[in-house]
This record gives C-alpha cells, sequence and structure tokens, in this order.
C-alpha cells in the first residue's frame, strides 16, 4: 500500500495570513498543559504547598516558553553541523523551522528545577503531573510532522509506505506516524497507572518516561531519515541512550537514595 503525500501545512487563511497546523499545535498543547495538567495536579498530583491557579498559569507559561527555547537551542546545537558559528542568529529564525524533543525536555527540566527552588517545591513530586499532557503534546506533535510533510521516514525497500513528492519520488516509511504511536502508547500507559492510582515515589514517571520514549525512539530512528550521525549511531540514537541512562539513574537514586 502506497500512499501520495498531499497534505496542505496550512490550515486556515485569515485576512491574507496563512494559519500553519504546526502553530494551532502548539497553541493546543499550551492549553492541554495548562487545564489538563491543573486537572491532574488538584485530582492525583497536589501536594504541599498547593499551587494557586495564578501560580500555576505563572510556571505553564515559563515552562512552555522554556520548552521552545530549549528546543531550538537542541536543534541547532545538535542538528544544524555547527552553522551557529557563522551565523548565530540561526538560534532566533524560528519561523525557518527546526525545533528538538531533546533539547525541549532539557529546557522544560531546567526551567522545572529553578522554579521548584525558587518557590519552595519539590521537583520530583512536582514533574510528574506533566508527563501525561506531554505524551499527549508529542502525539499531536508527530502528527502535525506528518501534515508538514517533514522529518519522514527512510526509502523503504518494501514497496509499502508513503511517497512524499516534495522530496522524491521514493516510497518512504511513515516514521512520523511510527513516532505517533509511540507516544501514544506512553499515553495509554501513563494514563493507566494514574487513573488507577498506582502508588510510585515522586519522580519516578519521569523515570520512566526518559526510559521508554528513549528505547522507542532509538528503535524507531532506524525508519527515520538520519540527519546526523555520531560514529554508528544517529543523533537521535545518541541523544536517546543519554535519555535511557538518565532514567535509569533516575529510577536508582529515588528508589535507592532519596527518603521522600
Amino acid at each position: 500500500m502506497v500512499y501520495t503525500y498531499n497534505l496542505d501545512p496550512v490550515a486556515i487563511t485569515i485576512a491574507g495570513w496563512p494559519v500553519h497546523w504546526y502553530g494551532l499545535m502548539y497553541l493546543a498543547n499550551f492549553f492541554l498543559f495548562l487545564y489538563f495538567g491543573w486537572w491532574l495536579y488538584q485530582h492525583y498530583f497536589a501536594v504541599k504547598p498547593k499551587l494557586d491557579w495564578k501560580t500555576w498559569e505563572n510556571l505553564i507559561f515559563g515552562g512552555f516558553m522554556a520548552g521552545i527555547a530549549g528546543g531550538r537551542l537542541g536543534y541547532v546545537l545538535f542538528y544544524s553541523e555547527n552553522a551557529w558559528i557563522s551565523d548565530p542568529l540561526i538560534f532566533l529564525r524560528i519561523w525557518e523551522g527546526g525545533m528538538s524533543i531533546h533539547g525541549g525536555i532539557i529546557g522544560v527540566i531546567v526551567y522545572g528545577l529553578v522554579w521548584c527552588k525558587l518557590k519552595n517545591q519539590t521537583f520530583l513530586r512536582l514533574v510528574d503531573t506533566f508527563i501525561l499532557p506531554l505524551c499527549l503534546a508529542l502525539v499531536l506533535g508527530r502528527l502535525t510532522n506528518f501534515v508538514n510533510g517533514e522529518l519522514f521516514g527512510r526509502i523503504n525497500p518494501n514497496g509499502w509506505g508513503v511517497i512524499f513528492p516534495h522530496v522524491d519520488d521514493a516510497i518512504r516509511y511513515p516514521s512520523q506516524i511510527f513516532e505517533t504511536g509511540k507516544n501514544a502508547l506512553m499515553a495509554v500507559l501513563f494514563s493507566t497507572l494514574i487513573f488507577t492510582k498506582t502508588s510510585f515515589k515522586p519522580g519516578t514517571y519521569l523515570g520512566l518516561f526518559l526510559i521508554g520514549y528513549g528505547v522507542m525512539r532509538f528503535i524507531i530512528e532506524y525508519f527515520r531519515q538520519p540527519e546526523i550521525y555520531v560514529g554508528p549511531l544517529t543523533m537521535g540514537q545518541t541523544l536517546c541512550t543519554i535519555m535511557v541512562l538518565l532514567g535509569f539513574g533516575l529510577i536508582t537514586y529515588i528508589y535507592r537514595f532519596n527518603k521522600s
């Protein structure tokens, strides 16, 4: 089965200005974290001192900006092949595209650590609130990648997949859909754990996310068109290896050394 890509990245046009699906995805994800995250916090994760709505709004807005900044910074550093050395302004030109989920996660974690320190909150108790919204946000993100016809897969010698005419006439793996399924699977897993009120120490969801995302993304990289190699691994596989190691390290710390 072969599908020829013919989707329009522009959702609607308002007064001559194109509104892209990618922009709508970011807007939807902001409200996903703001409102669904707040509901989860209220019903499943709230700890003392409990946050009020205004503080929550500020947390989400700051975290969202940190995620975008980290995503752009990560993309430039990890995937632009040192283009920033000759063109430092590349960091600011986000309209040209290019975001890294690994960089975004780093940006949010750094922001969260600083914010919790300033607000007298325990980072590991708060961070688990955002894992399920993050998985859902990644589902929307990868679907939008497919709509945009970007981050496409490698050529499939088995003759099924997607042709992206703006790239070439080759039949490629729908790696964006593979990643959508991976994120949806993690969303189902964390939904089950949360809504059945399975008891874990704080920070466990973050550790499980780092391991699960890292392992599955590492595998999917074999079907995704590589951008940069680091030795025998793609850049994505290299970053995912670090991710998995950090996840196991966090789980080890939580259950062997953290007394909270």
